[in-house]
């Protein structure tokens, strides 16, 4: 009697505590309501119109409904393994302990998700959360030792939070006897959730997405929704959003890449090629003040003074200058196990490889798309430093010995990737010539009114490091007299904001305007003479210009690139295709155009301010959307 009892007081405690923090869920996501009823399209859309009294307020009413049963439902949902298992074992203390565990680790998630839904407009997804629980995550989002301390903080007050609860649920309400009645409340949540659900199917399909595209503003619920759906409904989804709005973001099916099979010859002259990455690095920052070396050295070879990114950061940025395809291909090349037509023509024409990263090569898993085919022997190198500073004084090294020892009867192809631009906020062991108003970075903090002086100092001390890192493998490559045999090829896979148009936006990958995609490019071409082009140029133009001009590849330049060749002046570069970690956009000369998971397309001018248009233009629009879909198999 007295276990019936206690088991009886436990399942009490698990219900009243997670719905306690159900309430914790709703007070944390009151931006994603928020977003949601300052849509454009929360009445209105092409397919569907509900902009009466009555189907205003039903609206309002459903999207109330849906974010309170939706929120209670993600708060509950780690509950459920303890609740199962106490209906079998009364183990009170390992029941406390893991629902304090379960809902501080979720209460966790939905804080992080909020804050980069906030600052970046999309959800925690598989590729973030790789990223984040990963060994070497804080080199990919480089937080200082104030950020972490900060974070640290955080994390510890939620736990509190949580054992505060559990002590109040389990004194006040279990043991008093109060609120015995809980299962109500379980029985008004279904009914929502049938309400809710209900209405949502119905209108997938009818043929309305009015609905539909309003629940990518709430975290998990595609990942949710895909696992309970009916199998017909996720098609009805499925093909609705593909044929309507775009395409699904991380997709993969079969990738047909190159669309027929290529026609290249061996490389005559077989030029080495040198591909130095600097990760965030702003086009205005290869300058004399902050990059005197790379200045003065892009002044005797090409300079394109238009280049922009096909993406705004590292993931997108990268598989696009080196695949030449849009970065929603990105899953299908990494699970399919599908190399970069060029690393593919390199290994098949003898060339050597040398691969050394100041940053992670495996997170994200560029190990298994990029390079997956590459040999990981010792030339294949990504530094685990400590300090940003000596990760990218170490790949110099590697990089400069590679050089030195490598044979000079055989081609090479060397890839060098800086990071300390990108990790300006960590600690800066290097010459600082700019005084740093402020040594502490606390970017989670900063808003519209915050001065972007002492980051943009830090910012351009890094770049000057990175400068200073660049002379010496540079001045090698000169005096080894690898200038008169090899491409030289100077970029970057993004660039880096500073709240430059005032809305806020600190960083990369939360848009597509001019500072997070506009990028240096310099080539050294043997025997070509220093030139400056001013026509626009993209991430996706680099593969074809090499296939081309190196491979003499006679293939259509679709079979696989949506580029073109780099001194093809007369070709229409617009729109610029540019992926990120949530959400695609594209660029055209007057007009941003982001298009949203939900289906939703947000129009700006070039400084992210609102515009007179309000529907996408169908032209570049319908680009766009084929881009996005070329490359899979029909």
């Amino acid at each position: 009697m007295l276990a019936r009892i206690e088991k009886k007081s436990l399942i009490h405690f698990i219900l009243w505590f997670f719905i306690i923090n159900a309430l914790y869920f709703w007070i944390i996501g009151f931006n994603y309501l928020s977003h949601i009823f300052n849509s454009s399209t929360l009445f209105k859309n092409s397919f569907a119109d509900f902009s009466g009294s009555f189907e205003r307020i039903f609206v309002v009413f459903y999207w109330l409904i849906s974010y309170l049963c939706f929120m209670g439902f993600l708060a509950f949902l780690p509950g459920l393994p303890i609740l199962i298992y106490a209906y079998r074992f009364t183990h009170k203390k390992l029941i406390y302990a893991l629902s304090i565990f379960i809902a501080s680790l979720s209460f966790i998630v939905i804080l992080i998700d909020n804050k980069i839904f906030f600052m970046f407009n999309f959800h925690v997804n598989s590729t973030i959360l790789t990223m984040l629980f990963h060994l070497n995550m804080n080199e990919v989002f480089s937080f200082s030792l104030s950020e972490i301390l900060l974070l640290i903080a955080i994390f510890l007050s939620v736990i509190c939070l949580e054992i505060i609860t559990a002590w109040f649920v389990w004194h006040k309400i279990i043991l008093r006897q109060r609120f015995l009645r809980v299962y109500h409340l379980g029985f008004y949540w279904l009914l929502g959730m049938f309400f809710c659900c209900f209405n949502l199917i119905g209108s997938i399909s009818n043929g309305n997405n009015l609905f539909s595209q309003q629940f990518a503003n709430l975290p998990f619920f595609n990942q949710v929704f895909s696992f309970f759906s009916p199998k017909n409904i996720k098609e009805d989804l499925k093909q609705y959003t593909e044929a309507h709005y775009m395409q699904r973001q991380f997709s993969n099916e079969s990738l047909h890449y190159p669309l027929h099979q290529l026609q290249c010859k061996s490389p005559n002259p077989a030029y080495n090629i040198i591909f130095i990455l600097v990760d965030s690095l702003r086009f205005d920052s290869v300058a004399n003040d902050s990059m005197p070396y790379l200045f003065r050295f892009k002044l005797e070879n090409w300079q394109f003074q238009n280049q922009y990114s096909g993406g705004n950061a590292t993931q997108p940025g990268l598989f696009t200058l080196f695949y030449s395809i849009p970065s929603n291909y990105w899953s299908a090349a990494q699970q399919q196990k599908i190399s970069p037509i060029l690393i593919t023509l390199l290994q098949k024409y003898g060339y050597d490889f040398g691969v050394f990263w100041s940053s992670p090569i495996d997170n994200p898993p560029f190990n298994q798309t990029i390079f997956a085919t590459l040999p990981k022997n010792n030339s294949f190198f990504s530094s685990n430093a400590t300090n940003v500073g000596d990760r990218d004084r170490e790949i110099t090294t590697k990089a400069i010995q590679f050089l030195l020892q490598h044979k000079k009867q055989q081609p090479f192809f060397l890839n060098v990737f800086y990071d300390a631009a990108h990790s300006y906020c960590k600690e800066q062991n290097f010459t600082t010539p700019n005084i740093l108003a402020k040594s502490p970075c606390f970017r989670m903090v900063l808003n519209n009114d915050s001065d972007k002086t002492p980051y943009l100092n830090r910012y351009q001390n890094a770049v000057h490091f990175i400068d200073s890192e660049l002379e010496k493998l540079l001045e090698t490559i000169k005096q080894q007299g690898y200038l008169e045999n090899s491409i030289l090829i100077i970029t970057s896979d993004h660039g880096e904001e500073f709240n430059d148009y005032h809305h806020n936006y600190w960083g990369h990958t939360s848009n597509i305007a001019k500072v997070q995609t506009h990028i240096p490019l310099i080539i050294h071409w043997p025997q070509k003479k220093q030139q400056i082009f001013h026509h626009i140029t993209t991430g996706y133009d680099l593969v074809p210009t090499l296939l081309q001009d190196l491979f003499a590849c006679q293939n259509n330049v679709k079979d696989y690139s949506i580029g073109h060749h780099l001194l093809s002046i007369k070709q229409n570069r617009y729109p610029i295709l540019v992926g990120g970690y949530g959400n695609m956009g594209y660029i055209e000369n007057d007009l941003l155009t982001t298009l949203f998971a939900s289906g939703e397309v947000a129009l700006t001018d070039l400084q992210l301010n609102p515009t007179q248009e309000k529907k996408p233009r169908i032209v570049p629009f319908k680009q766009a959307l084929k881009w996005m879909r070329m490359y899979y198999s029909k």
